[in-house]
């Protein structure tokens, strides 16, 4: 059996579950742009206890978390300012200073789901190969590369959206809608008028040319109108 001592287990199976339930909740609301950031605020808090954590384990050894070779793979010389750069953009996206292009938006997302879905088969792996481990041995990195996926997933999805929105619809044509008025034009035909959002050309919202066809139609007479 894993000697993971019971606090952190409990702090491993918490974060994976705030981080599960957070995702549904985000998909749940339709991952707007503007209510993304509180998951992303949620996510990034969640990697930086994770490096405050493994801080702690060096500076101070505390009985209750796990030594320092089961936080990580990479030597902690190198993975500490990888962690601290992280951070950095962790706080400039959730400050609104980075943004994505709709493409790298959706790319990310894909990422994102093959980043969780790796992380899963490693997990697995793992505890396949080392029983002795089941089930926190070395899932510290595993679960916060999870919330990484996480906030990647929501960074991205969320983008993606906002770019989405912001493309310009194409005008739907169709027939010119007209209006009957009860006017009597000078040669005693009833005036048409133009009230649509087309004109006869089909062109948007009857504009100049819509509006110059209908004042065209005023004062036609039947027998001026056939010809």
């Amino acid at each position: 059996m894993s000697s993971t001592p019971r606090t952190t287990a409990a702090a491993l199976v918490t974060a994976l579950a705030v981080t599960v339930a957070a995702l549904a909740r985000f998909l749940v609301e339709g991952h707007q742009r503007d209510g993304a950031r509180a998951y992303l605020l949620l996510f990034g808090a969640l990697f930086v206890l994770r490096v405050a954590g493994q801080v702690a384990v060096i500076a101070f050894r505390p009985a209750w978390l796990p030594p320092a070779g089961a936080w990580n793979l990479l030597p902690y010389r190198l993975l500490l300012p990888t962690q601290l750069v992280l951070i950095g953009l962790i706080g400039a996206i959730v400050a609104g200073r980075i943004a994505l292009t709709g493409e790298a938006a959706e790319a990310l997302v894909v990422f994102a789901i093959v980043y969780w879905l790796v992380m899963g088969v490693r997990y697995a792996v793992r505890m396949t190969r080392r029983p002795d481990q089941r089930w926190f041995g070395g899932a510290i990195p595993i679960v916060f590369h999870c919330v990484l996926a996480a906030f990647l997933f929501v960074l991205g999805t969320s983008n993606a959206d906002a770019a989405s929105a912001a493309v310009p619809r194409p005008p739907v044509y169709g027939p010119p809608r007209v209006v009957l008025t009860t006017d009597i034009s000078d040669h005693g035909s009833p005036a048409i008028e133009q009230t649509g959002d087309f004109n006869g050309d089909g062109l948007a919202e009857g504009g100049e040319q819509g509006g110059e066809k209908a004042r065209r139609v005023r004062g036609r007479s039947p027998h001026e109108s056939s010809r």
